[in-house]
């Protein structure tokens, strides 16, 4: 399962910390799993976003690894440095109706000018905050109860082309991959995504490992991954 597969990675990072380099039998001991098991991990895609690799027993942090990455305990400034570098002037972003949103949107820098578009009042209202970003409301009959408007004959989302998107999906699985509840949130996400430069997954503890009802697409198809595991201090990793 994912979030026992990056507990298990972190925990490595952990070790690492302290040496240069620690053998899978000690792994295998402190993690209290299988070698097997250990071994899988260091083969998994996230592996390489933790940046650590096996070389003969041994693990060791990767040279040169591109990882973007703020764990549970680093500063609220620390976050907000790297939240507020995903966002460039003249962007078109994207954003769903996630209920972490409004702390990502905070997290903006205040002096980048950019477009930001979505199907979420709230979202739009925290967008709207934010004093050089141009907000863009897609319009439709208003669902109260998913926080959406709803229009099947939308011309404005069928075209627009994004630099980043930000999904939050209900579930995020291995095997059957980003999932949400609604057949609209799907055919949105699908659309968007489709038109996506740069594509952000955000999820909570409570969604990893767990599958919701419509499919999406494959947890691959995502560039980034960013975990609330503290409600105010976002990790961000690269999906390879």
């Amino acid at each position: 399962m994912i979030s026992k597969r990056l507990e298990r990675l972190r925990r490595m990072m952990s070790c690492l910390d302290h040496q240069d380099k620690i053998h899978i039998r000690e792994l295998v001991r402190i993690l209290e799993v299988s070698e097997m098991t250990v071994r899988r991990d260091l083969n998994s895609d996230y592996a390489a976003s933790f940046g650590i690799e096996s070389y003969g027993g041994y693990v060791r942090k990767e040279t040169n690894n591109n990882i973007l990455n703020v764990d549970a305990s680093s500063s609220m400034e620390e976050s907000t440095k790297l939240i507020s570098e995903l966002i460039f002037s003249d962007d078109v972003v994207f954003f769903d109706n996630g209920k972490y949103h409004g702390q990502l949107i905070d997290m903006i820098n205040e002096d980048v000018s950019f477009t930001g578009v979505t199907t979420s009042l709230s979202t739009f209202m925290f967008l709207k905050s934010k004093p050089h970003c141009k907000p863009v409301l897609l319009g439709g009959n208003y669902d109260p109860l998913n926080d959406v408007f709803i229009s099947h004959n939308n011309d404005i989302l069928t075209s627009m082309v994004y630099s980043k998107s930000f999904f939050t999906p209900n579930g995020l699985h291995d095997e059957f991959g980003a999932t949400v509840a609604t057949e609209y949130g799907a055919s949105v996400a699908k659309s968007v995504l489709s038109r996506t430069i740069e594509k952000y997954v955000v999820c909570s503890n409570e969604s990893i490992d767990t599958v919701s009802t419509y499919s999406v697409c494959e947890v691959g198809v995502f560039d980034y991954f960013i975990s609330f595991e503290h409600p105010l201090t976002p990790m961000v990793s690269k999906v390879v």
